[in-house]
């Protein structure tokens, strides 16, 4: 369940780190692959998300288990008393992230700078998301000898893994801003 429980607690990292930029995410579709089907699992607020994240139990600790991916969010961002809405969608696929805008196009003009800057962080979290994602789900893939003892030069999915620990741990150097 090693990569089960690190997919799903860089989803929840992914989101923290929005909401610690001011970009609340108010749904969250969870996708788990359990190596022949998906099963999509909403969450209305980041906390729902915290509370499985901080019940979960581990069935076995050396297993594999399932692998857990963003589908798709909904986030808003109130920044400077201008509302904006983000779409993201097909996260590890197509990447597309929608946002709308204020109807008032004076405002619209005036924010556009902020507008971008919030569009171009949100890419680029996303890239480090996929990025991270990508490694875990490649040893998810190919399997190693043991996830419960991966150790770090036995193969290049062991390695990974050993460093994934280490990242959500200190989820700090996760994801940078």
């Amino acid at each position: 369940m090693l990569t089960e429980a690190i997919s799903f607690e860089m989803a929840y990292r992914f989101f923290e780190t929005l909401d610690k930029i001011k970009i609340s995410t108010s749904l969250i579709k969870m996708a788990k692959f359990n190596g022949t089907k998906t099963t999509i699992t909403a969450y209305n607020s980041l906390s729902a998300m915290y509370t499985d994240l901080v019940n979960y139990r581990f069935i076995d600790v050396c297993a594999h288990g399932d692998i857990w991916y963003i589908s798709s969010f909904q986030s808003q961002s109130v920044l400077y008393g201008f509302t904006t809405l983000y779409t993201g969608t097909d996260i590890i696929g197509a990447y597309t992230l929608y946002y709308g805008k204020d109807s008032d196009q004076n405002r619209n003009l005036t924010y556009q700078t902020s507008l971008k800057t919030q569009k171009a962080t949100i890419d680029s979290l996303i890239r480090q998301y996929r990025t991270n994602y990508l490694g875990v789900n490649k040893s998810y893939v190919y399997g190693i000898y043991s996830p419960c003892y991966a150790e770090a030069g036995w193969s290049e999915g062991t390695g990974y893994l050993a460093d994934m620990r280490i990242k959500v741990k200190d989820y700090r150097n996760l994801y940078t801003i």
